[in-house]
């Protein structure tokens, strides 16, 4: 007999998702029923439930991020007992038939595999998802999250994280290869985690610094804004591997640019219009690009037991189910960070809301609290060697080659400033800079180039011995030091001579070119014959020359 279960339903693209209850089939030989403890929202789910894609089967219940506990098993089940902690990711069934079924990359499924979602499945009934309180799954598509994984942050890895999992272990990711991750979002922030914990060396490519804190946080050796047209010069042919998580038409030419000979860069995002891909880079440097989907359930359950292992879980914030269309909202208009996780049994609002959250391509604008700077601890990650951390009207600014960070109480995030002139009273000085000292007045011209030195140490301003890295200091003047990069050409070493009076240039001879005033320097036309005649004439002595006497022997001293 079918379970009638809860759940949240679409049933039109103009309308929000209402409560509603559906049917689940009843157990079979190898079935689990699982109640969902957690069903994480992706962007898939808004753009099915709003028919963005043109394939949505209404009514439809959304989600493909579940994670739950086991209720109940088939007669059959050997893989699954009552209790055990479970999962399901993008699809619950395949063909079981095709090489790539056979193969573990049900994924790639010859006939289609079927969703977990919108879809159809072997009894010719539609798929719902997550959005509800129960489940019905073959075992042999339920994945088993370890227990050292809390199931909050796990459910949103059975899709962000394989997606970004299956092409770091398809190309290699490891100890020796720089890997880059475009946009630091829902998927990228994942990705960040799994190929740190990999051993790459890890770049985030997004479109400003607003994020920089999170991305070294997360792992991060390198961050850049691709907004700067430096970042494109200075990496170029750096990267093994790069994987591209957003849904926006980026520039191929330039990403693909970045990649060393047999590099690699993955597209892993839908952008709205087809992908223009140049094939100079392509053909002169050897290099792929290539698209990836998620991972069959092998390496899924490889994937939550490899983050159990480091503990990786997604940045979530927990929302009740009567919270997902708000939830939605927020989604698109990119004010979360990083992944929803709604929760069958919450009520109320999130335990992990951010207050100023911003996307890799959006354009608000960071808080700036004018607050003072000396009564509160401040956490600072980079400040690079010729740095300068200002004091202004509108807040704290940093300046300077490789200014990096954030001062978490006062809510600003120091980013580098190019090409401006900046007034303020100086709080901390780079170990790289001479002068000025702090709590002086200055004037600091932002240099354009970009900090690449590794980074640097805590260290005092008083006796600029280094420290410890990333500690907690009680004064915003105590700044990182002790980083060699770019010692040849520091601000202060940059003399600016004083003017000189500009060259007169040089005109080509000419007969006659000369002015009739001989004490002038400029030039006219040839002068007349009255002028050449009234020339002065300089005054000379006539010079008569005679022939040196012969001497006379006998006057000779020597003799």
């Amino acid at each position: 007999m079918p379970t009638t279960v809860s759940a949240y339903m679409a049933t039109a693209a103009d309308r929000p998702l209402e409560p509603a209850t559906i049917e689940r089939r009843d157990l079979g030989p190898h079935d689990v029923l699982i109640d969902i403890a957690y069903a994480g929202i992706c962007h898939s789910d808004i753009h099915t439930v709003r028919n963005e894609w043109g394939r949505t089967n209404f009514p439809v219940v959304p989600g493909h991020e579940i994670a739950g506990t086991v209720s109940a098993v088939g007669e059959q089940v050997t893989r699954y007992e009552v209790g055990d902690r479970v999962g399901v990711g993008c699809f619950v069934d395949s063909c079981r038939e095709c090489e790539y079924c056979l193969a573990g990359e049900e994924q790639y499924c010859v006939q289609g595999n079927t969703g977990t979602y919108n879809s159809v499945g072997r009894d010719g009934k539609s798929t719902h998802g997550g959005y509800s309180t129960a489940i019905v799954v073959d075992e042999n598509y339920v994945c088993r999250i370890p227990e050292g994984l809390p199931l909050d942050v796990a459910a949103p890895l059975l899709c962000a994280g394989i997606t970004l999992y299956s092409p770091l272990r398809n190309w290699n990711a490891g100890p020796g290869k720089k890997v880059a991750i475009i946009g630091l979002g829902g998927l990228g922030h994942v990705g960040v985690k799994i190929a740190h914990a990999l051993g790459a060396e890890v770049t985030v490519l997004s479109q400003s610094l607003k994020k920089m804190e999170d991305g070294l946080r997360l792992g991060a050796d390198h961050y850049y804004a691709t907004s700067d047209p430096q970042t494109f010069r200075d990496l170029r042919e750096h990267f093994d591997l790069i994987l591209n998580t957003v849904s926006a038409n980026l520039d191929m030419g330039k990403y693909l640019n970045l990649l060393k000979v047999d590099g690699t860069l993955v597209e892993l995002g839908l952008p709205e219009h087809p992908i223009e891909v140049p094939g100079g880079p392509l053909v002169f440097k050897r290099r792929s690009f290539a698209g990836s989907l998620i991972g069959g359930i092998r390496q899924t359950q490889e994937m939550l037991d490899f983050c159990a292992e480091h503990g990786i879980g997604a940045e979530i914030e927990v929302i009740s189910a009567d919270q997902i269309n708000e939830a939605y909202e927020r989604v698109v208009a990119s004010d979360v960070r990083y992944r929803f996780s709604s929760a069958r049994d919450r009520a109320g609002a999130s335990d992990h809301h951010h207050d100023d959250p911003d996307d890799d391509h959006d354009h608000h604008h960071d808080e700036q609290a004018d607050t003072d700077e000396s009564s509160h601890t401040a956490r600072w990650e980079v400040l690079g060697p010729f740095g300068l951390l200002m004091r202004q009207p509108g807040g704290l600014r940093g300046v300077g080659r490789g200014v990096a960070g954030r001062d978490a109480a006062a809510g600003f995030e120091v980013g580098r400033v190019v090409g401006c002139r900046i007034h303020g009273l100086v709080l901390g000085v780079g170990h790289g800079r001479r002068v000025p000292r702090a709590s002086t007045p200055y004037t600091a011209a932002a240099s354009a180039r970009r900090h690449r030195g590794p980074e640097g140490r805590i260290g005092c301003l008083g006796c600029r011995e280094p420290g410890k890295p990333d500690v907690t200091v009680p004064d915003t003047r105590w700044v990182v030091c002790e980083s060699p990069c770019h010692r040849n050409n520091r601000p202060d070493r940059r003399r600016s001579s004083p003017r000189r009076p500009a060259r007169r240039s040089r005109l080509p001879t000419t007969r006659g070119a000369r002015s009739t005033s001989w004490r002038k320097s400029s030039w006219t036309n040839p002068p007349s014959a009255t002028e050449k005649r009234n020339r002065p004439r300089p005054r000379t002595t006539r010079v008569t020359w005679r022939p040196r006497p012969p001497v006379n022997p006998s006057h000779r001293t020597d003799a």
